[in-house]
């Protein structure tokens, strides 16, 4: 998948203190593509999976503090809305 439109780029140091702070660990693979292409766009937005097709992906939630709609921004707009057993 060719991405464009990356935001800030950032390090694994930094990278490892989002999943702290969410008390995560991603996936190696995700963390990759999100050390490549911060807060980047898929060229192509629309994708197929084994199981369905044309699903959307717009865009990878930033992982710098800076950007605007970080991943911890939406984390905390949404948070109250799971139920974290």
């Amino acid at each position: 998948m060719k991405w464009i439109l990356l935001k800030t780029k950032i390090n694994e140091k930094e990278f490892e203190a989002i999943e702290n702070s969410l008390d995560v660990e991603f996936p190696l693979d995700f963390k990759n593509i999100v050390l490549e292409n911060n807060g980047a766009s898929p060229e192509r937005m629309l994708f197929d999976t084994q199981n369905t097709k044309e699903r959307v992906a717009e865009y990878l939630l930033s992982f710098s503090k800076t950007d605007k709609d970080n991943i911890i921004d939406v984390y905390n707009y949404v948070k109250d809305r799971f139920d974290r057993k």
